[in-house]
């Protein structure tokens, strides 16, 4: 609500809120003139008579602001809005398009157009080198912070992420499943069981139990389906006040691997009297459902229902869809379909090479032959 009085008969400008009937506020307010002397470097002030401002229609003079760009042309003038009030996405169409422009005085035959285009390309492709977040380097280091150890040049799907950067050698040695090897293939002995464990673990469990597997290959999934009933125990704990200690005790997992997924998924929150508070923030439960879903890739031989997942997470089937992409899975054709109890099937498989780097390396390959078109062209 600041106005600006002008004297009629003086150069003064008071500047000041309006407090008129034209507002809420219908008292009248006073102002100060100030008058600065710049030689004595004082300041007079003078109390006017008490006056309400309004706002009117002055057409004597044109304010200063009127004419500021009427020394444009209409582009010169949209051009110097966009990069004044413009957004990012609005500079950079402003940026690409002063990239296209070729001047007419600095063409005059075939080489100094292939030496243009190769300078225009040159440039495109630093920019897109910096700014593109689909860069593959970009791309690969993203991917890391919320994703397992991965080796893009794996051959395999087993090869792809390493089990070793989801449980550990030292939590690999505490996990014991000698009792559980004896009692998963012993049908009433497993339904006993069921209370300790979490149900999508008991669901994997008992799919193992209907699988003709080595011993050894037994032993190394029932190991790594442990694990995982201890991921979702804490998947189901979004902050806890208690120590580590205490809660390997009360829940019955190993010290060593309650240590070793609170490091990776939690946060730790200092509070008063030396007390710690382990918080879970939604970046890091991205994380934690990313390596969810490996592992039980791992334990399902790289083929996956996302119902069960989708049950599990509380999550529908196009945001499992979402995390099944960003670790690098496809569909598995010939197996989305309703199975046995009205329950619907969405199955997806991760192969080698990766999904995610192949569709953009097949990106890139497509801005390299655009390129070597431009040159051609420009060469004719």
């Amino acid at each position: 609500n600041q106005r600006v009085l002008y004297g009629t008969n003086s150069k003064f400008e008071w500047i000041g809120k309006d407090y008129g009937v034209n507002t809420e506020k219908t008292h009248t307010s006073k102002y100060v003139l100030g008058i600065v002397d710049p030689v004595e470097k004082k300041i007079k002030l003078i109390e006017p008579d008490v006056f309400n401002l309004r706002q009117y229609c002055r057409n004597e003079q044109s304010s200063p602001m009127t004419n500021l760009l009427s020394s444009y042309k209409p582009n010169e003038q949209k051009t110097l809005l966009v990069e004044e009030f413009g957004t990012k996405k609005g500079k950079k169409k402003l940026q690409a398009m002063r990239n296209s422009v070729v001047e007419e005085e600095h063409i005059s035959s075939s080489k100094e157009m292939k030496i243009i285009f190769e300078d225009k390309a040159g440039e495109l492709q630093k920019r897109i080198s910096e700014e593109d977040p689909n860069d593959l380097h970009t791309l690969i280091r993203q991917k890391r912070e919320y994703l397992p150890e991965f080796d893009v040049n794996a051959k395999t799907a087993p090869e792809i992420y390493k089990i070793n950067s989801i449980i550990s050698p030292d939590e690999w040695s505490v996990l014991d499943v000698s009792e559980l090897s004896n009692v998963v293939k012993k049908p009433h002995l497993l339904q006993k069981q069921r209370r300790f464990f979490h149900p999508l673990t008991f669901r994997y469990l008992e799919h193992l139990s209907k699988q003709p597997l080595e011993r050894d290959t037994l032993t190394t999934k029932l190991k790594q389906t442990l694990y995982l009933n201890y991921m979702m125990k804490f998947y189901e704990t979004l902050f806890f006040l208690k120590p580590l200690n205490d809660v390997s005790t009360e829940t019955g997992i190993p010290l060593t691997i309650v240590k070793s997924i609170t490091a990776r998924f939690y946060d730790e929150i200092p509070l008063p009297d030396n007390k710690i508070k382990f918080s879970r923030s939604a970046v890091l439960t991205d994380k934690l459902i990313c390596y969810i879903f490996i592992l039980c890739l791992f334990i399902h031989d790289f083929q996956l229902n996302l119902v069960d997942l989708c049950q599990t997470m509380k999550y529908d089937l196009k945001k499992m869809q979402h995390y099944s992409r960003e670790i690098g899975c496809t569909k598995l054709g010939g197996k989305s379909a309703s199975t046995g109890g009205g329950e619907q099937a969405f199955f997806v498989q991760l192969k080698a090479p990766l999904r995610f780097l192949t569709k953009l390396r097949s990106v890139n390959r497509t801005k390299q032959s655009l390129e070597s078109v431009v040159e051609k062209e420009a060469l004719e």
